[in-house]
């Protein structure tokens, strides 16, 4: 049986364990150990009172089964309300020329703040038996469980998940490569997390992207076909999500364009 609690200082050595072994990428982008080793070396510990979590702040939480912490995840109980967080909303605008006998839909990707003030979970390493099958489901359910009986969020508030996106055997991203590396410096060009230290970098980079509409018509038909796709790793992962009741919103994370489950707690099969 699953057992879910906030993190200790004495679990550092075992977390690091899993970042290092067993990380999955479920987050669309997993932030460096060494920024995780750097949060770990200072004096931190379980809340006291897990109400009053500091809003958009990640606290770590570890899952454990038999003694030991077998998968770990980050909780943030309002996401972007200190630091605007970018992903970009699908939508669709349509071409029509009564004359021509034309009706044509193209689909559009905007950048917004859309997850603003929203939960956010997110597992960022499991033994690899807790990442196929029904097993996903079951440790999702364990740990919304266990944030909203611990955290108490408005059962009327919402929480979403992020899924990693689709990444070629070389871990890029067509996405990335056509809609965000050309508006970048060759510092931020290429999928590294290298050098970005704190996990609201993406603010920075949405910074640099366009502003209005972009057509998804005008990338390549690969990184087109990317959009609001789930890496293949992960499909317990998205089961599991639609099973317990977090639906795909028609938001799609900013780098690789991975899709973004949302639901209202009270909504939640758990």
């Amino acid at each position: 049986m699953l057992q879910i609690r906030f993190a200790r200082t004495t679990d550092r050595d075992a977390i690091l364990d899993l970042l290092q072994e067993h990380a999955i990428d479920q987050s669309g982008w997993r932030l460096p150990v060494t920024w995780w080793l750097e949060q770990l070396r200072g004096p931190w510990a379980a809340p006291a009172d897990p109400t009053a979590l500091p809003p958009d702040e990640a606290t770590l939480f570890v899952v454990s089964s038999g003694g030991g912490i077998v998968a770990v995840g980050t909780f943030t109980p309002a996401f972007g309300t200190r630091k605007a967080y970018p992903v970009w909303r699908l939508g669709r605008t349509v071409h029509a020329s009564e004359d021509l006998g034309i009706l044509h839909a193209v689909q559009t990707l905007q950048l917004g703040h859309d997850v603003h003030g929203m939960s956010a979970l997110e597992i960022l390493a499991a033994l690899p038996d807790l990442a196929v099958g029904t097993a996903p489901a079951a440790l999702l359910e364990s740990a919304l469980r266990h944030l909203r009986a611990e955290a108490k969020p408005p059962a009327t508030g919402q929480v979403f998940v992020r899924l990693r996106g689709v990444h070629a055997a070389d871990g890029s991203s067509a996405f990335w490569q056509t809609l965000g590396r050309p508006f970048c410096p060759p510092a931020l060009s290429g999928l590294d997390a290298s050098g970005l230290d704190q996990p609201h970098w993406k603010a920075g980079v949405a910074e640099l992207l366009p502003r209005l509409p972009v057509y998804a018509a005008f990338l390549p038909q690969r990184a087109q076909s990317e959009i609001g796709q789930a890496d293949q790793a992960l499909a317990g992962f998205q089961q599991g999500l639609v099973r317990l009741g977090l639906r795909e919103s028609g938001l799609v994370d900013l780098i690789d364009a991975g899709p973004v489950h949302v639901a209202r707690w009270h909504e939640l099969a758990v």
